[in-house]
């Protein structure tokens, strides 16, 4: 706060610090020198950032390339776009790779409040974020918190398998901790709600009756294919053509010595659908207009329909669900502002509980603003509220805090008393 006192630019702050730096001394002077080493690694890089006003967010995926910048560059860069989603964004997901670096779980960054503050109200508009890491000990304790579904993949090391294994709770069947150590390329387990489902992720260069093999375990997985600097589609054509000539040649010599192998036959005509497969993809591609933007929704009615019309999909799931309307009328509370329920009404009112607060701190406020009241009656009333929905109770291990609830203060109405 003192470097930053009279300060418009990050250039003024380091000033301020350098400043600072010759008369601090102890704990003061290795904290400033600490900032001015942040500040000099950063300050050159951020002179050089494209500044945008806004994101301009087309339809589909939008990347945004950070490689070339420090982690901690990065970090700011992220903290202003998750800013800028809370802020002005809807209908908004927000993915994070390496998560760890960003929100890590023994230092600070300045990712950790704004992902908070996105996590915890962003919802109401649409907006959410996944986070990838290849571990989940070194991310955040309170982000771990907020995540409801987890998509695991393989762990080896047997303290980490017990740690993934510790997020997958609420399901009908827990994996046990050798179907987390053998899962293979693109298998992840899906949890949420009460489901944990192993699956697999067909990868671009499986046609879809290959992926379904790996799928049910009638095939292993295998890695993709080595292709040179050509386009991915012409490379993948090339291989297939030498595929169908290499089965042609084997069906030749088979007709020759009058041996027919029906293996050899399903597997030309497997190459064969593989080169009509690409060549559709491949114009799919070049339909594309000219001012390159994808038409998404054609694409999303395609898929729909081809899902809808094929009879081997790898899974079927059909869910009945019993329908309930439940009407009722939400009571009308009148209390009086002299007791201790009514006192803490008027906390949520003015916003004391917004940020969290926990029983004793609005025992404190009570006792501060001149009312007396036994500690154990802000707690009883604290929860009374709880239930009646105007604030949330939050539990971290051992530690309670009340959170407003969205539209507590539209339901509370002070009424001041007439003078007559």
């Amino acid at each position: 706060m003192r470097a930053c006192k009279g300060a418009k630019t990050l250039e003024d702050v380091q000033e301020n610090v350098q400043a600072a730096m010759t008369k601090a001394k102890g704990l003061s002077a290795d904290v400033y020198l600490a900032l001015n080493e942040y500040l000099s690694d950063v300050i050159p890089q951020v002179r050089n950032l494209a500044y945008a006003k806004s994101l301009d967010l087309q339809s589909g995926l939008n990347l945004m390339d950070l490689s070339e910048y420090t982690t901690d560059v990065q970090g700011l860069v992220i903290r202003s776009v998750l800013e800028w989603v809370y802020q002005r964004g809807r209908d908004i997901i927000v993915v994070i790779p390496e998560a760890w670096e960003f929100l890590p779980l023994r230092r600070s960054s300045p990712v950790l409040l704004a992902a908070e503050e996105l996590i915890r109200k962003g919802g109401s508009a649409g907006n959410f974020i996944w986070l990838d890491s290849q571990d989940l000990s070194g991310v955040n304790a309170f982000i771990r918190k907020q995540i409801h579904v987890w998509i695991l993949g393989v762990q080896r090391e047997i303290n980490e398998v017990k740690r993934t294994l510790a997020h997958v709770y609420g399901v009908q069947r827990k994996p046990k901790a050798d179907e987390i150590a053998s899962l293979e390329r693109g298998q992840f387990v899906a949890c949420f709600g009460q489901h944990a489902i192993k699956t697999y992720v067909q990868p671009v260069w499986l046609d879809e009756s290959e992926a379904r093999e790996v799928a049910m375990g009638a095939a292993s997985p295998r890695a993709a294919p080595v292709v040179s600097s050509s386009p991915i589609l012409d490379d993948d054509t090339q291989v297939v053509h030498k595929q169908t000539r290499a089965a042609s040649k084997r069906k030749q010599k088979e007709i020759i010595v009058n041996e027919p192998d029906d293996e050899s036959d399903d597997e030309l005509a497997k190459a064969e659908r593989r080169v009509e497969e690409l060549r559709a993809k491949k114009a799919a591609l070049a339909s594309v207009g000219a001012s390159g933007t994808i038409d998404i929704d054609g694409i999303y009615e395609e898929i729909k329909r081809r899902l809808l019309s094929d009879s081997a999909v790898l899974m079927k799931i059909k869910a009945e669900q019993s329908r309930m309307e439940i009407a009722y009328e939400l009571p009308v509370l009148k209390v009086s502002g002299d007791t201790v329920q009514g006192r803490l009404a008027i906390l949520v009112a003015q916003g004391f509980f917004d940020k969290g607060a926990n029983g004793y701190t609005a025992y404190l406020e009570l006792v501060r603003l001149g009312a007396k009241v036994a500690r154990v009656s802000a707690y009883r009333e604290m929860d009374a509220l709880s239930l009646l929905g105007f604030v949330t109770k939050e539990r971290s291990g051992k530690n309670v805090a009340y959170l407003t609830t969205e539209g507590a203060k539209d339901r509370i109405k002070i009424v001041k008393p007439s003078k007559e």
